[in-house]
């Protein structure tokens, strides 16, 4: 008796561990392809946070507070950034025009410091280009202005006059853009 209750555990037992080893591998496949799903996840949240961002900042680019129309085309200026050690003052923005398809390329931008100084600069880019051949309807386009010399202990730009060459088909169009009080960024 004592041998039959014996045999009956130990085939008990080697029964249970085949049944056990038989889950275990379905248990290390389910967690394999729960892995990989977590993985592609991961993978689809990143790049979602990425696309995020990318539209905060262009919201951020198109919501500026400074801005300015002159001829159916709206500047906005978004950063105002100045070099303490070269004296350089960097402004970008954006440019959109709200009518008809024309060019756009920068002439000069003239900076009035507190004190009345002024300081002229030919240095200005349309859409990372010197000329912009079109610039269209609702489409907004960066634009930048470099002042090389600029008062390392002006806090403001007073006035900022941008003139810009532009024509709409055939007809000369130029723009000048006026803005005041704009807070520079010293870093």
């Amino acid at each position: 008796m004592k041998n039959f209750f014996l045999f009956t555990c130990i085939c008990s037992l080697l029964f249970s561990s085949a049944f056990a080893q038989n889950e275990c591998d379905g248990l290390v496949d389910r967690v394999e392809e729960m892995n990989r799903q977590i993985n592609e996840k991961t993978n689809e949240i990143q790049q979602l946070n990425a696309s995020i961002a990318y539209y905060k900042n262009t919201l951020k680019l198109i919501n500026s507070k400074k801005e300015t129309e002159c001829n159916d085309v709206l500047f906005k200026i978004n950063k105002v950034t100045g070099n303490s050690n070269s004296g350089e003052v960097k402004i970008e923005g954006v440019v959109i025009n709200t009518k008809l398809e024309r060019s756009l390329q920068g002439s000069f931008s003239e900076v009035f410091d507190p004190q009345g100084n002024v300081s002229t600069s030919y240095k200005i880019e349309v859409g990372n280009q010197k000329r912009l051949a079109a610039l269209y309807k609702d489409v907004p386009v960066k634009f930048s202005a470099v002042i090389e010399q600029y008062d390392l202990d002006a806090p403001i730009i007073n006035l900022l006059k941008m003139k810009f060459y532009s024509s709409v088909g055939y007809k000369k169009d130029d723009l000048i853009v006026v803005f005041k009080n704009l807070e520079v960024d010293w870093r």
